[in-house]
């Protein structure tokens, strides 16, 4: 059985420091700030947090965070975009696009959700583009999806990790699963859920009838939305604030 959510979750929040510290001394621009609503906050190892403000550069190893009602919309170099919600946590593990064999683009989704459309790494290395939670691994299939996070049970959601496809198609996975399979393929409209507790007999991961009411989007899907009719296209001529 999976350690529970809330537990890995704070684990995992303190591994990241460790994280920040190691991945800084190799840290490169991947992206700037195209929009921002409320305080957002970007941490990095040796230096003061601060608060980001508008075409705010990006590094690799910055953890990103907002506050409750805030989210931010980062464009990265290789055109893929990321909006990150309201009261969420995110690490820019690794980003390398360089045009070689090795370019990657690893994220740890550490709290709350995000949406993503995939940009050029993306959809010329998708191996190479992982999205990892406490309780997950997703890649992509040149995607535009949304994960979120539930660290405790509701009475209307289960703890885990929620992952919902839009366009595309995303891998679910677990290092291990002590009732069914490691890894499921999420399709167009469907959500995949690894849970942080199964049950006795139950599968980790599931495919889920109903798209949870929590995964209905935020202030900037419309801009998400342009982005998955014409993901390049409009990554380009997307106004800055």
């Amino acid at each position: 059985m999976l350690t529970s959510g809330k537990n890995i979750a704070s684990l995992l929040l303190i591994a990241t420091l460790g994280l920040i510290t190691a991945n800084s001394a190799f840290a490169g621009q991947a992206g700037t700030i195209a929009k921002l609503k409320g305080d957002v906050y970007i941490g990095r190892a040796d230096a003061p947090t601060i608060t980001a403000k508008g075409e705010e550069v990006i590094n690799e190893g910055d953890l990103i965070t907002t506050a409750k009602a805030a989210e931010v919309l980062i464009r990265f170099k290789d055109n893929s975009v990321i909006t990150l919600r309201s009261d969420s946590s995110m690490l820019v593990k690794t980003f390398q696009y360089e045009n070689k064999s090795t370019d990657s683009f690893f994220t740890n989704l550490i709290k709350g959700g995000l949406r993503s459309v995939t940009g050029l790494l993306g959809k010329t290395r998708s191996d190479g583009v992982k999205f990892t939670t406490p309780t997950a691994t997703i890649g992509i299939r040149g995607t535009d999806f949304e994960i979120a996070i539930l660290p405790e049970d509701t009475q209307d959601a289960r703890a885990g990790t929620y992952n919902y496809v839009h366009d595309g198609k995303t891998s679910l996975s677990l290092d291990k699963a002590e009732t069914g399979p490691t890894s499921i393929d999420v399709k167009p409209e469907e959500t995949g859920l690894a849970l942080a507790n199964p049950r006795p007999g139950e599968p980790a991961l599931q495919i889920l009838k109903q798209r949870p009411a929590f995964l209905r989007g935020g202030g900037f899907d419309a801009h998400m939305m342009q982005l998955s009719n014409q993901p390049i296209r409009a990554i380009q001529i997307m106004p800055r604030r």
